[in-house]
């Protein structure tokens, strides 16, 4: 069996979310895949018009999450601790790829990750 050393920057290594809302107040629309979105859907987590499918849509993406008009996401709940509902709801494993992976971005080289 091969291994692969995995890199991390210092800054990056002990990454955990602090729940300051810099991220899920940025204004980014989140894309979301197939099951996170019929999950939320399911759940009714967030209002019906949040999770948009019109458009084009990134690859690999079911629908978006569109952000309020103040850049917080949807699912982002300031009052309830700056914790998100989806996460809190759905679990860790719930979330969209892109905000269970985010700021982890991963390099794939032939020798480490």
């Amino acid at each position: 069996m091969s291994s692969v050393q995995v890199l991390a920057l210092n800054l990056h290594a002990g990454f955990a979310c602090r729940h300051s809302g810099a991220c899920c107040t940025a204004g980014w629309p989140i894309p979301v895949e197939s099951a996170a979105a019929d999950a939320i859907r399911a759940h009714a987590i967030i209002p019906p018009n949040a999770l948009s499918a019109a458009g084009q849509l990134p690859e690999g993406a079911a629908a978006v999450l569109v952000p309020l008009p103040g850049g917080a996401c949807p699912a982002f709940d300031r009052a309830g601790g700056s914790l998100c509902t989806i996460q809190r709801r759905l679990g860790h494993g719930g979330l969209p790829a892109s905000c269970r992976h985010f700021p982890r971005v991963a390099l794939l080289e032939p020798d480490a990750t």
